[in-house]
């Protein structure tokens, strides 16, 4: 009988006591053969596995996801590796949600913390910046000051009792024309304190109105000056419209602003020259041009504003009869020997406005209108101390009108001597040159006496009054004595 003996895991036939050697024999022939098979096999099935050192997969190979957060040697599904990246991303915006946006959001900088650290070095506390700005003025709501911080803010902004004198520039705006509201002479003869100057060419001067509630030049101006110019070719010719400042040292060593509106009756050029002159008398400095430029003009209103540095006057010498000055001129018409005070403003014709001229300390060039209007009465009293007269604003002198707002006097019968005391509204700037009329023919050099006219002469002449005298001219009976007067004081 044959004993069936197999090996525990494969069942391959093995020798067992009692089996013959034959059989025996016959059964590890037979487990030899079971073997060659399955090892067979098993090469076969080995060739086809990958390595385990760098295994190339194929198909779609699956592994377990690991747990977000996980930080160890677990292979990372592609389920893992998404939500990773969604918790970076965390809802960043569409524009930022990339490695190259964010990167270029902050410049490309390696060194961004660092460069922002520095940027943050350079600011200034907040706790301190608050407390600085405590006091500062606001424009948004209302502030509580004690008298003596309203006092220096009031100072601060230019806003103090002298505020209206911000404005170096006299009758800017173009209100008070005592002498006449045109001229076509040269020098002063209309508008206050403006001279209007020509030389060659010929010019015609005028006031002209603004219509009620025009927009083009603000505050409100009712006037502005016109000169319609006629030119005459030659090197030396010229027509501009000029005024002095009184005093050279003004805002000497300052920045100062320009402003004014103008236009022309075509596109034309013109010059606007600021320059410092050192007066007459003794040795003066040399004249020193501040600045000059030629401006483009259009049929309409335009605003000129510019920042000018003013030389500073130290070392200069001023002359010796008090008449220095800093004037601002407007250049219409300029033969070539101007060329240096024009920009090469060359030779024209036409009508030029002018209206709404200031000039002021600093750089007013951000302002909407740095002009600075004082009242008319103030204004008025500043350009009488260069020039008054003692007829109504509104009336020219030597017109043949009455003796209102005249001196007078009356001279007793048998009288040959009277004097009139003349005395000014405003203290001059100078001993003035004066000048007496008749009220009744507006003759020069005379006084009225009743219906007929006598020769008066000044004397004595200050800067405050002056004395008009009649002289051998004998009288039967009482008569009354009037005279008009005019007081000159220009630089």
């Amino acid at each position: 009988m044959v004993t069936e003996n197999t090996t525990p895991n494969r069942g391959y036939p093995e020798p067992a006591v009692g089996n013959t050697l034959e059989v025996d024999v016959g059964r590890l022939i037979a487990a030899l053969r079971a073997i060659d098979v399955d090892v067979a096999n098993a090469l076969a099935a080995i060739v086809s596995k990958a390595g385990l050192a760098s295994p190339v997969f194929t198909g779609t190979p699956t592994a377990p996801t690991a747990a977000p957060g996980t930080d160890s040697g677990q292979l990372a599904t592609t389920a893992f590796v998404k939500a990773a990246l969604t918790a970076l991303v965390d809802s960043a915006p569409g524009a930022l949600d990339t490695l190259n946006e964010l990167a270029a959001a902050i410049g490309d900088d390696p060194n961004f913390a660092a460069t922002m650290a520095a940027l943050i070095g350079t600011k200034a506390d907040a706790a301190a910046t608050t407390a600085a700005l405590a006091k500062r003025i606001r424009v948004d709501a209302a502030q509580s000051f004690t008298p003596a911080e309203k006092g220096r803010a009031i100072a601060n902004l230019g806003g103090g009792v002298l505020a209206g004198l911000r404005n170096k520039l006299l009758n800017g705006d173009f209100d008070f024309w005592q002498r006449s509201t045109s001229q076509t002479s040269n020098g002063y003869g209309s508008d206050d304190r403006w001279s209007n100057e020509q030389a060659g060419s010929t010019k015609a001067h005028s006031r002209q109105a603004f219509t009620v509630g025009q927009s083009d030049v603000p505050g409100n101006p009712v006037f502005f000056s016109r000169t319609v110019v006629t030119s005459a070719i030659g090197s030396t010719s010229f027509v501009f419209k000029r005024q002095k400042i009184e005093s050279v040292r003004t805002l000497a060593g300052r920045k100062a602003t320009l402003t004014f509106y103008a236009k022309a009756d075509a596109s034309k050029n013109m010059a606007v020259e600021v320059l410092q002159r050192f007066g007459t008398g003794g040795s003066p400095s040399a004249d020193v041009r501040a600045d000059t430029r030629k401006l483009a003009l259009t049929t309409a209103w335009q605003k000129f504003t510019y920042a000018i540095d003013i030389p500073p006057v130290a070392g200069k010498t001023l002359g010796s009869n008090g008449d220095d000055f800093l004037h601002i001129a407007f250049w219409f018409d300029a033969g070539s020997s101007f060329n240096a005070s024009t920009d090469s403003l060359g030779q024209q014709s036409g009508t030029f406005d002018i209206a709404h001229v200031s000039f002021v300390e600093g750089d007013a060039t951000a302002e909407e209108d740095p002009f600075a209007a004082r009242h008319w009465q103030q204004e008025l009293a500043l350009c009488q101390r260069f020039y008054e007269k003692s007829y109504d604003l509104g009336v020219a002198p030597g017109t043949a009108s009455s003796a209102v707002g005249s001196v007078c006097k009356s001279m007793d019968a048998s009288q040959n001597f009277a004097t009139l005391h003349m005395p000014f509204k405003v203290t001059k700037r100078s001993i003035p040159s004066v000048a007496v009329y008749n009220p009744a023919t507006g003759a020069s050099g005379q006084a009225s006496v009743d219906a007929g006219s006598v020769s008066m002469s000044s004397s004595r002449i200050g800067q405050s009054s002056f004395l008009a005298t009649v002289s051998n001219t004998l009288v039967t009976a009482s008569v009354f004595i009037a005279a008009h007067f005019t007081a000159e004081a220009e630089l």
